[in-house]
């Protein structure tokens, strides 16, 4: 249950908020500076004092429907490439991304390391270029993650929160 994205990026800011809490009242730890990466990064703005508790958790349970939605209708994933350089991962995302197609799809959208990459993509496309790295001499591990999260695949969610938090705003 924890793979789905609503309750995914709900218990990972439960904890993180857990931890930092326990940290700044017991220990009186206070961060100089905080940072966060996709849904992390509501825990850094909590973690800032730019959003109470309450809010943060609201705005993030929205965001991650709005990802499960798309989800849904988008069969895709991630995959973890070690061992070779950007140029090269990206002529995988190259050879299978049909740009404009969502059935189709292999972006190129994390940068963890020189040689240490996350390509988001259809599920199909995904599995193509996992052999394509293995045969170059790479390491290629799909995430347990539910969706191509980062890539266009997740544009409509995208639109869909924005859309919301004008008339939120309203």
């Amino acid at each position: 249950e924890l793979k789905e994205t609503v309750n995914a990026q709900t218990a990972i800011f439960l904890v993180s908020a857990a931890i930092y809490s326990l940290l700044k009242e017991k220990y009186g730890v206070v961060p100089d500076v905080v940072a966060g990466h996709s849904s992390g990064e509501y825990s850094a703005i909590f973690a800032a004092n730019g959003m109470n508790f309450v809010d943060t958790l609201y705005l993030l349970k929205k965001r991650s429907l709005f990802m499960d939605e798309a989800t849904r209708t988008h069969q895709g994933g991630m995959l973890a490439v070690m061992g070779l350089a950007q140029p090269r991962v990206q002529d995988f995302c190259n050879k299978y991304n049909v740009p404009g197609s969502t059935a189709q799809v292999a972006e190129l959208v994390n940068f963890n390391a020189p040689n240490n990459f996350v390509i988001s993509g259809t599920t199909e496309v995904l599995e193509q270029i996992k052999a394509d790295v293995v045969a170059a001499g790479g390491k290629a591990t799909m995430l347990n993650v539910a969706g191509a999260f980062h890539s266009r695949l997740m544009e409509h969610a995208a639109k869909l929160f924005a859309r919301s938090e004008e008339h939120t705003s309203e």
